[in-house]
């Protein structure tokens, strides 16, 4: 069951990266990396409300639990919603108040989101975020990636952690020891790895 329900959220997330992400056609010359900005995703306000920069597109109601994708951030959620089948991973909660809201944005840099109602929610234990990946990733090239999740594929001894919007694939955790963070990519067709630089990282 917990691989089917593995598949199930990566086709979700592949679907999301495809349809709501640039095309950036692979190999754009977006010039060099000095540093990997981390960016902490907050679509809310220090009072609880939605900020300004969100454009909510459709508000419905869900239940939720702890992110299975974005672990290193404790306002992230899997959310299930009452009018859809689909599950919704990451979606975020306010750091403070009731947490009674959740907004979903399948695009981190953009602006368009889903607004849930929570009915229901677990919380994530404050040890949760301990080697957690980022949840999306853009590349020296401008390739934006989405993690996957546990799909048991391996390549050179490292798992499949995210699936990219140009059809290439990463492979282990970035690494984060200098200030440009490397990550192992799988360029579309390629049958081994390279070592590529990831401009941004999302939480």
């Amino acid at each position: 069951m917990r691989r089917k329900v593995a598949l199930l959220l990566v086709a979700l997330a592949a679907a999301a990266v495809a349809g709501c992400t640039a095309d950036t056609g692979g190999d754009v010359d977006l010039g060099p990396v000095a540093f990997t900005n981390t960016v902490v995703l907050e679509p809310f306000t220090e009072s609880g409300d939605v900020a300004e920069w969100v454009s909510v597109d459709d508000t419905l109601t869900a239940s939720c639990k702890p992110s299975l994708f974005d672990k290193g951030n404790l306002n992230a959620r899997l959310c299930f919603t009452g009018e859809t089948t689909t599950a919704l991973d990451p979606c975020f909660v306010p750091t403070e108040g009731e947490q009674t809201k959740a907004v979903c944005l399948p695009d981190p840099s953009g602006r368009n989101a889903i607004q849930l109602d929570v009915t229901d929610q677990k919380p994530p234990k404050p040890n949760r975020a301990d080697n957690a990946l980022p949840w999306f990733v853009e590349l020296r090239d401008g390739a934006r990636c989405e993690v996957v999740g546990d799909v048991g594929v391996t390549l050179e001894g490292l798992p499949m952690t995210y699936g990219c919007d140009d059809g290439s694939f990463l492979y282990g955790p970035p690494d984060s020891a200098d200030e440009v963070w490397l990550v192992r990519q799988q360029a579309k067709g390629a049958e081994r790895t390279r070592q590529v630089p990831v401009r941004t990282a999302w939480w």
